[in-house]
């Protein structure tokens, strides 16, 4: 039986992890076991993570966090699909969050493959690209949370995200601990036994969970779980990102995510509630 639970690491992953972990032992009242967060306070929550897909929905009504404040406290919008621009230079496609049979078995992939091709594919597959032409959310305002008959995500604020699941966590009882974990204890058996942190402090387990990104502290420092590399078929190792406030430049704002091809990688372009997110994904090989 789980007793002690430690995460280490914060960030989005962290404070979801705890979050769904706090929201299962509530109806658990007969084992609840002690969770504690360690969260280094050198390491800033990565920004970049603004994109989500329909799943996200699932994981915030588990937490039992709701819509309108989800949306409203991390400067949320409605994400349907991924419109990909010069791909195929000087066209553009959409990818919806849609699910469809097999394109052998789909009556509407052969009546588009049987007909002449004026409609392009994704406007005849999928109500979600003709929401996205007419600036349509995929949902009402007075609908209930985490429901509509179109399948939807969010572009979000990581950082907000974090700091709002942060509070939540902490008032379901969950140790947040401010500190660096400075060395990793093994038990006999050469599983973890507990971490140490520069505060003085020791905190032992039954669980661990490493959400400490490409440190890897735990899976990776003292686990000795080897990366994988995969650059021969990934190419892209580098991103560089920025925020862009509607007061500068305030387009229509979109319920997607453009994904633009450029020389050595692809951009993102993701509209906020109250600004732009953009980024650039790129190879070091090539720029």
């Amino acid at each position: 039986m789980v007793k002690s639970i430690v995460i280490v690491g914060g960030g989005s992953a962290g404070w979801i992890t705890a979050n769904i972990l706090a929201a299962h032992f509530l109806n658990l009242p007969d084992h609840v076991p002690k969770i504690t967060l360690i969260e280094s306070p050198l390491i800033p929550t990565v920004g970049v993570g603004e994109a989500t897909v329909p799943s996200i929905r699932k994981t915030l009504a588990k937490i039992g966090l709701s819509e309108v404040d989800f949306m409203a406290s991390t400067d949320a919008t409605f994400k349907t699909l991924i419109r990909f621009i010069d791909w195929n230079k000087g066209e553009e496609f959409d990818h919806p969050f849609d699910k469809r049979l097999r394109p052998d078995t789909d009556e509407i992939v052969e009546t588009w493959k049987s007909g002449d091709g004026a409609v392009p594919y994704d406007k005849a597959f999928s109500v979600l690209s003709c929401l996205a032409d007419e600036v349509r959310a995929p949902k009402a305002v007075n609908w209930p949370d985490y429901q509509s008959p179109f399948p939807y995500a969010y572009h979000l604020d990581a950082m907000l995200l974090a700091k709002r699941l942060t509070k939540i966590a902490i008032s379901r009882g969950v140790q947040h601990v401010i500190a660096n974990v400075t060395n990793v204890v093994h038990a006999e058996d050469g599983t973890i036994s507990s971490v140490k942190t520069d505060r003085d402090t020791e905190h032992s387990a039954d669980l661990f969970v490493d959400c400490t990104g490409f440190r890897a502290i735990l899976i990776g420092e003292a686990l000795g779980v080897p990366k994988r590399n995969w650059s021969d078929a990934l190419l892209c190792d580098r991103a560089a990102n920025m925020n862009v406030p509607y007061d500068v430049f305030k387009p229509t704002v979109k319920a997607y995510t453009v994904a633009i091809a450029r020389s050595s990688g692809w951009q993102w372009d993701i509209n906020l509630r109250s600004r732009r997110g953009l980024g650039y994904v790129y190879s070091s090989a090539f720029q």
